[in-house]
């Protein structure tokens, strides 16, 4: 399948880096859509504003992509905003410091 506009390897890219400003405006965009989500990071709506805010696209033309590409942006948008990032923990012992 041929995507309009998903692109994994740039909306990774624009991802990082979008700040709290662009978070707080995806949020507000969701909400003004009807997203009642107690928790806005576990909304569908709201990954899809985020994704709006990376492609620089109006909201509604990411709703109304179709149904497959839809769930690649914003699944990997979800993932994105809620994987753990893999951290390097240097511990007491693992440099050679014991006790």
């Amino acid at each position: 399948m041929e995507y309009k506009i998903y692109d994994e390897k740039i909306l990774k890219e624009k991802l990082e880096t979008m700040t709290g400003n662009d978070f707080a405006k995806a949020e507000k965009a969701a909400r003004l859509e009807g997203d009642v989500s107690i928790d806005i990071m576990t909304s569908r709506m709201f990954y899809a504003a985020i994704a709006a805010r990376a492609f620089n696209k109006p909201l509604p033309d990411i709703l109304e992509l179709p149904l497959k590409e839809f769930a690649a942006i914003t699944g990997d948008v979800g993932t994105f905003l809620l994987a753990p990032d893999a951290v390097k923990v240097e511990s007491s012992t693992a440099s050679g410091n014991l006790p």
